[in-house]
């Protein structure tokens, strides 16, 4: 069978085959360029044993008479000799149908590939599921494409409805939300709930809320109904019905039923719509970012003008999600002290460079994001609340946990004690933390740092973009003449233990070497080398004039030091990742390195490192290094293949892997994991932040344009020159300007 023209129900029945799992139901009315563009879709994405009953609800179009399909698919068009309405139509329908679980469309809906199959498995995940309703980008709280709660009559440009509906199903969680109510767009019926609980009440006839009433009745007796959100249907919307002031009466007098039969419903479905610790906003989070791209933020207040490892993890970091071709856009908010060659890096990679006064001056900052990344840990509430403000869901980088375990790189205990507890917070409340290396992995869970419920991931740094195109220049401070010098880069943090660089260097010295010592990088307040260094140094007055200790780098500076240098030393006790050892070598300078933290887990196996306890062999080997020779060259050489694993490419992949993880889980509500509220200098959670004010805008200006539109309904609910619109209108510029 192709096509068949049948009259009245027993033909219906007579042309179904028997035993028939599922039937496709299209209710019809006019709209004949709907209809066809509708099954089309149906008979090129649903499978042929599928049988689909369309019913002509007494349309007065003569093509719809005549409407054919060469298919090989069953397609029954049953006829109406009068317009009955959308519920009675249905209801004919779906007695006609058996025993069969039946799937109702409307006629301006069109399916993508694998619609039904994936309807069909959310069906029946449960014996306790009534209906199940796909994603839409028209269909209330279904709605995805122009952000949540917000349904459009169009997709993004670009997209066609298949597309979307293969890109949501690709990235699906598989939430299956529960919600209040199906969605009139399309719903799969299962026949054991029809069994139950009955058909649809006429009393919503010709349509409007028919399908609420349902679900109502349904969960009355214990069932559920379901979103499939791996499943998208484009929805024209509005061609049945139009848009009239008898609709809008229609509207509101079935929305009057609902409320005195349910008086429960409308504060139901307002707080589901609003909700954004629910597994529907997770789902909605995912879908929409699947068709309007991946947005991320990314926190790069640290940018300033000194550049250290952090700044450049930042910096790469930006530039490498700006290329991910699975991100629509990516937005840094940095300081405004800024340097102009940072800002020109990040502008060049296609980011939207945002640049603010602070986390504390930027709460209400409107920023477009699915999600904000910040890639080095939380220092302070400020910025703690700023992640929160910022987007759905944020993610930070633990780059390791020295500072987290050492009072000594603190001006007092209360400092050190607020800092543990920001730590502490961001681990509980963050939708997901990354860490540089498995070897600060464990030392988070060791300290305390991991929660069970956080999702984590392990998300290497790259190394292949470590060359700086400035040209290099003498830094302040140091003779333009130098050369064949040992270097120690790095701030004189104590873990850096530029104490022992010292050390070799000396030991280097009594064995021959003539070279001198720079040592480079930034100074901390507390914690700092300086004074060890200062007591080596008197008491070795003879090695002061070979010693040159240079403050911030940058990065032209940085380059004229790597051009000149015999080689790098790395002798640092602890580590995050390890830049160094990988930027000397994209420098052809060999690094002489420890293997402390996870430079065990980064480092090749085969470059010698040092040996912490024998300073006279180590600065053997350094010199050898540092030599013109197979060494020297070995060095590089495998530190550069090694190298070649950690790239920023597969950086961003990792994080995009990861990022789409998190949006696809529900978010953690802070005030019911911890304290977070309570807590001195926290001003707002998540519930309160600016981008939940956003998502609570949202379905309120929706509502007020529903009203705008219909002078009926408008008359009714703020009649012109009362005091009620009047406080409506300031209202609703306080939530825009709160939105901005």
């Amino acid at each position: 069978m192709s096509c068949v023209h049948v009259s009245g129900p027993d033909e219906v029945r007579g042309a179904l085959r028997p035993n028939t799992d599922v039937v496709v139901c299209v209710p019809v009315f006019e709209a004949y360029d709907d209809v066809v563009q509708c099954l089309a879709a149906l008979v090129s994405h649903t499978a042929a044993d599928v049988p689909l009953l369309v019913i002509d609800d007494g349309s007065t179009e003569p093509r719809l008479h005549t409407l054919s399909f060469d298919t090989s698919h069953d397609v029954i068009i049953w006829h109406q000799p009068v317009n009955g309405g959308f519920v009675a139509t249905v209801n004919a329908g779906l007695r006609a149908t058996g025993r069969s679980d039946v799937v109702v469309v409307n006629s301006d809906v069109i399916v993508g590939p694998g619609w039904l199959e994936r309807l069909k498995a959310t069906a029946y995940t449960s014996s306790t599921v009534a209906t199940v309703t796909p994603l839409t980008n028209h269909g209330t709280v279904l709605s995805v494409g122009g952000g949540r709660n917000s349904p459009s009559r169009r997709l993004p440009d670009g997209f066609m409805p298949a597309q979307a509906a293969e890109r949501v199903a690709q990235v699906s969680r598989l939430l299956r939300p529960v919600i209040p109510t199906a969605v009139g767009h399309c719903i799969y019926f299962r026949r054991s709930a029809l069994e139950v609980v009955g058909l649809l009440d006429e009393a919503f006839s010709p349509g409007y809320s028919e399908e609420v009433d349902f679900s109502q009745r349904a969960i009355a007796r214990g069932l559920v109904h379901l979103c499939a959100d791996d499943v998208f249907v484009f929805h024209k919307g509005g061609s049945s019905f139009g848009r009239s002031e008898a609709v809008t009466k229609l509207i509101l007098d079935h929305d009057d039923l609902i409320g005195k039969r349910y008086p429960y419903y409308f504060s139901w479905i307002r707080a589901t719509a609003q909700d954004p610790y629910s597994p529907l906003a997770a789902a909605l989070l995912v879908a929409n970012a699947a068709i309007a791209g991946l947005r991320v933020i990314v926190d790069g207040w640290c940018v300033g003008p000194t550049m250290m490892g952090t700044q450049i993890v930042v910096l790469e970091t930006v530039c490498a999600l700006a290329r991910h071709p699975q991100v629509s856009e990516v937005t840094v908010v940095v300081p405004q002290s800024i340097s102009a060659s940072s800002k020109a890096t990040l502008e060049q990679s296609g980011a939207k460079v945002v640049v603010g006064h602070g986390p504390e001056h930027s709460l209400h900052m409107a920023l477009p994001g699915d999600l904000v990344y910040r890639p080095y840990q939380v220092t302070r509430m400020a910025d703690l609340e700023w992640l929160l403000a910022a987007a759905p869901r944020f993610v930070v980088c633990q780059m390791d946990c020295i500072a987290y375990n050492n009072p000594a790189y603190f001006a007092d205990l209360g400092q050190w004690a607020t800092y543990r507890r920001v730590n502490q917070l961001t681990s509980q409340v963050a939708d997901g933390l990354t860490f540089l290396s498995e070897s600060v992995l464990t030392q988070a869970r060791s300290s305390g740092l991991l929660p069970d419920a956080t999702v984590t991931a392990t998300v290497y740094s790259g190394t292949d973009r470590l060359l700086s195109p400035s040209a290099p220049r003498t830094p302040i401070g140091i003779s333009e003449s130098l050369s064949g010098f040992f270097l120690c880069l790095g701030a004189s943090y104590k873990h850096k233990n530029r104490v022992l660089a010292l050390r070799i260097w000396a030991a280097a010295r009594e064995q021959g070497w003539t070279g001198d010592l720079v040592l480079a990088g930034p100074t901390p307040p507390d914690g700092n080398s300086l004074m060890d260094e200062d007591a080596f140094l008197l008491e070795h007055p003879d090695l002061s004039r070979g010693v040159w200790r240079l403050g911030a780098l940058s990065e032209a500076e940085k380059n004229w030091l790597y051009a000149r240098a015999a080689l790098v030393l790395y002798p640092t006790i602890s580590e995050g990742f390890g830049l160094v050892p990988f930027e000397a070598a994209a420098h052809n300078v060999p690094c002489l390195s420890t293997r402390a933290g996870s430079l065990d887990e980064i480092l090749p196996t085969d470059v010698p490192t040092i040996d912490l306890g024998d300073v006279s062999s180590t600065a053997r080997l350094a010199m050898e290094m540092a030599e013109e020779g197979p060494l020297r060259i070995a060095v590089c050489r495998s530190l550069n293949l090694r190298g070649a694993d950690f790239t920023w490419a597969a950086t961003a992949d990792r994080l995009v892997e990861f990022f789409w993880e998190v949006i696809g889980r529900p978010s953690r509500e802070p005030s019911r994991t911890t304290p977070l509220l309570e807590t001195p200098g926290l001003r707002v959670g998540r519930e309160v932040a600016a981008r939940n004010f956003g998502v609570l805008h949202r379905p309120l200006a929706w509502s007020v344009r529903q009203v705008a539109e219909r002078p009926q309904l408008r008359q009714l609910v703020i009649p012109p020159g009362s005091r009620r619109l009047k406080l409506g209108g300031r209202f609703v510029g306080y939530l825009d300007r709160r939105a901005r």
